[in-house]
Order: C-alpha cells, then sequence, then structure tokens
C-alpha cells in the first residue's frame, strides 16, 4: 500500500515538473501567436484601399480560427504533438493580390460584392491548398515534393520580405494607402513626427537582430522579453510627459486606431450572409444559420484561380524544408511526411471551411525536448 502510494505521488511530482517544464514554451507561443495575429492579421486585407479600410479586426478574427483549427488537428494528427499552426505570413502578397483581380472585375460601386466574393476567395484557397497536401499524403507522393528547386523558395520569400518592408513602413508611417515612389511620399516619410514613427521600429528591428546575432543566441525567452521591454519603456515614457492622454499619442500615430467596440468576433462571416430575420422565433446574433452566398461573383473567384494555384504551391514547398528542421530540432524519430501532408491537408480544408484561410506548416514546435 505504501509502496503504491509512494508512486503515485512521485508520478504527480514528475507530471507537475513536465508541466511547469513545458510553461515557458507554452506562454511562448501563445505570445507568438498573439503579436502575430496583431500584425499578419491586421495586414490580411489591403487596409489602404477604401473598402479594407475597416477590416482590421476581421483580419485578427481569421487568424485566430486559423489556430484554433490548425492546434486542434495537429495536436490528433501530427507527429509533432506541441505544433502550433496559424497563417503564414506569406500568404499576404498573394491573397493581396486576389483581392485587387477582384476589385477590378467588380469594380468599386459594389463594395459589399467585393467583401463576400474576397473573403470566399481567401477561403476557397485554402481549401485548394488543403486538397493538394491531403492528395499528396494519401497517395504517399511526399518524396516528390523534395523536387522543387529551392531556388524557387528563396525567390518567392525575397519577393515577400520587400512587400512586408514596404508594408511595415506604410502601418508605421501611417501612410494612408499605398506606399508610392514618388517626391510626395518622401517628404511624408521625412517630415517631423513622421520620421520618427518608422524609424524607431526600424532601430529596434536592427537591436533585436544584433542581439540575436552577437550577444544572446538560442534564448527562447530573448523575443518575449524584448517585446515586454519595448511596451514598458513606452508606458514608462507615457508617464514621464505630462498633459499627453493615450489618444494624444494614438492622434500622433503611435498607438493603433482602436477599432469598433460593437464588432463581435464573427463579423467576418456576415460579409456574406443574411441578416438575421425578424421574427422572434428566428432572430439570433450569429449569422453561421444564415450563410447567403448570393453576392459572391463566381466569374471574379474564377479568375483568380491561378493566384490560388501559385499560393498553394508555395506552401506546399515549405513542407521537406520544415518538416526535417523541426523533427530535428525536437528530437524526433520517424516522421513520416506523408502523415505530416494529410494533417495539414486537413487543417488548412477545415480552415477554409470554418470562413478563414491558409495555415503555415508548423510554426512552432513546444516541446520539452528543446
Amino acid at each position: 500500500m505504501t509502496s503504491s502510494k509512494t508512486l503515485n505521488l512521485q508520478n504527480v511530482r514528475q507530471g507537475a515538473v513536465a508541466v511547469w517544464a513545458t510553461g515557458p514554451a507554452v506562454f511562448l507561443g501563445l505570445l507568438l501567436n498573439i503579436l502575430d495575429a496583431l500584425s499578419y492579421g491586421t495586414i490580411l486585407f489591403p487596409l489602404g484601399d477604401s473598402i479594407f479600410e475597416n477590416t482590421a479586426p476581421d483580419g485578427i478574427a481569421m487568424f485566430f480560427v486559423s489556430t484554433i483549427v490548425a492546434q486542434l488537428v495537429y495536436v490528433f494528427m501530427s507527429k509533432f504533438k506541441g505544433g502550433i499552426g496559424s497563417e503564414m505570413i506569406e500568404v499576404v502578397p498573394f491573397v493581396h493580390k486576389m483581392t485587387f483581380v477582384i476589385i477590378n472585375e467588380i469594380g468599386r460601386e459594389n463594395p459589399k460584392a467585393v467583401m463576400a466574393t474576397t473573403i470566399v476567395a481567401y477561403n476557397l484557397s485554402s481549401i485548394l491548398t488543403g486538397a493538394i497536401f491531403f492528395a499528396l499524403g494519401l497517395f504517399k507522393l511526399g518524396d516528390l515534393v523534395s523536387y522543387f528547386p529551392r531556388s524557387i523558395l528563396m525567390g518567392c520569400i525575397g519577393g515577400v520580405g520587400i512587400f512586408l518592408v514596404l508594408t511595415g513602413v506604410e502601418v508605421t508611417a501611417g501612410i494612408k494607402g499605398n506606399l508610392e515612389y514618388d517626391l510626395d511620399t518622401l517628404e511624408q516619410l521625412i517630415a517631423g513626427n513622421t520620421i520618427l514613427l518608422w524609424t524607431v521600429p526600424l532601430i529596434l528591428c536592427i537591436a533585436l537582430m544584433l542581439t540575436q546575432s552577437f550577444l544572446i543566441r538560442n534564448n527562447n525567452f530573448l523575443l518575449p522579453i524584448y517585446c515586454f521591454l519595448i511596451g514598458g519603456v513606452f508606458y514608462i515614457i507615457y508617464a514621464a510627459i505630462p498633459h499627453m492622454s493615450l489618444e494624444d499619442f494614438r492622434n500622433r500615430g503611435w498607438l493603433f486606431e482602436k477599432p469598433e467596440s460593437d464588432i463581435p468576433f464573427y463579423h467576418f462571416y456576415t460579409y456574406y450572409s443574411k441578416p438575421p430575420s425578424k421574427e422572434p422565433l428566428l432572430r439570433s446574433s450569429v449569422y453561421l444559420t444564415f450563410i447567403d452566398f448570393g453576392l459572391v461573383d463566381w466569374t471574379a473567384i474564377l479568375k483568380t484561380v491561378p493566384t490560388m494555384f501559385a499560393l498553394s504551391f508555395f506552401g506546399i514547398i515549405h513542407v521537406p524544408i520544415n518538416v526535417p528542421a523541426l523533427a530535428l530540432a525536437a528530437n524526433e524519430e520517424d516522421v513520416d511526411l506523408n502523415r505530416e501532408l494529410i494533417a495539414h491537408g486537413v487543417s488548412n480544408t477545415v480552415s477554409g471551411f470554418a470562413g478563414s484561410i491558409q495555415v503555415v506548416p508548423f510554426s512552432l514546435v513546444l516541446s520539452s525536448h528543446s
């Protein structure tokens, strides 16, 4: 009896230690997804366009939907039990391209149709990606993926890097519309307060890169601590400046605009749904039961198909690079590439049917081995 009790207590202690040991990794994963949602989700739609200028909360909500779906699928289907999935930042140039194709086809005089068609195009691109992933894994064709030239991936990543730099300047400098290469834009970038808005984040990013490269390497706590320090220093400066409110900082561009407080999490579904019935028995605040694709322009959808395939193949190229690297980092053996392809296929397909976007193949692995 005593030995059994001792064994149980020992198991409890070991389990508690194991949970505690994974705590920092879980916290890091949560923090990164929150930060990614505020950055990737915010620019999911081209905010510089007047039709999409108020869609930042919708992009964040769609980001979280994709993350939730990916996490649930990977837990049950993937070899990497700590795998976390979410929107790929690389999808943003592709979905913006689809958006502008749709605008050119429908026109700006019907913004509701543009919004509905755009979100459905996003959803279908995720479903198409999932179907390709699933087919490759089901028919044991995972090894074929490794024959894609790496130069294609490197070129795409380089293009995405340029896009992100330009988008970062647009967002931080508060430029309305897209970044234009003219003297007016240059004058705006170097004028008064604006130059500080985009150079301060640039300096902070360079400082982080130098710290990671030369001072503190392979430390999982560096990034979250660095982000918290930036926020802490900002509010210390705010507290030290008299007669300045947060609204003053927001008006000067140092804080994001507050979204409308009455926008629900599921608001992006309302772009292609009917309003709830006025009948008392049918009235509901949830739009999911009132889906109506009547606003969707399917001709415009067809014109985005080439971009959808480009996006899908770009996602596929990541698999032979990410999966072996993650297996090595997490000390996982006997990782089946075809099994991971199926898991990616299911996560992308479910994410698309849930009204969200493409899911990255493992943005992070939380493992007690790391």
